[in-house]
């Protein structure tokens, strides 16, 4: 999405990069299970970009809201037309908004930015005294999974092949950087 931006969300960027508002703001950041469009954590404000499809998801949206500020966060909605329209009216609202508590950013939910939290039937934050005491494993690249009598991965095997692999990589690159020389003293000669 940060690739492909609207036009909206293009000339908005433009205003609010490299700490032009005395923030800095990040674009397509994610907070919870969300990818907000730009966001300034120090200031604890969210700006969104709605385009023509937010005003057949005027539900979910506020839903979104609602959720990120419970994270801690203020949330400002521009429509792409506003943006494109009034640059000057937007960056000023945000400002605005900047200035009304930069230091006073609201304490996020326990847990922090971002915390993990519990989904029933699919995952479960715990410490590791309750990891051992379930006799589950944590295993490279996974979260706690099966017990460990029933646990598939063998680490030692994929970390053998991944080696082997790397090592056929590096040999690759050894052959294409003799090619590449190969190539450049020919140039040189040719000079």
């Amino acid at each position: 999405m940060r690739a492909n931006p609207t036009e909206a969300e293009k000339l908005l960027w433009e205003k609010l990069r490299n700490k032009q508002l005395g923030v800095k703001f990040r674009q397509q950041h994610v907070i919870n299970k969300f990818i907000v469009d730009f966001c300034s954590i120090q200031s604890a404000l969210i700006i969104e970009v709605d385009g023509k499809i937010h005003d057949r998801q005027i539900e979910e949206d506020s839903e979104r809201t609602k959720i990120l500020e419970h994270e801690g966060y203020s949330v400002i909605r521009f429509s792409n037309d506003e943006i494109l329209n009034d640059i000057e009216k937007v960056v000023s609202t945000i400002k605005k908004q900047i200035e009304k508590s930069p230091s006073e950013a609201p304490i996020p939910p326990l847990g922090g930015w971002g915390a993990y939290e519990d989904i029933k039937g699919f995952c479960k934050s715990a410490t590791m005294e309750e990891v051992a005491g379930l006799d589950y494993v944590l295993t490279p690249g996974r979260y706690v999974g099966l017990p460990d009598e029933e646990d598939d991965f063998d680490f030692n095997e994929r970390f053998t092949q991944l080696k082997a692999e790397l090592k056929r990589q590096m040999l690759e690159e050894e052959r294409l950087n003799a090619r590449i020389l190969e190539n450049l003293k020919k140039v040189i000669a040719d000079e």
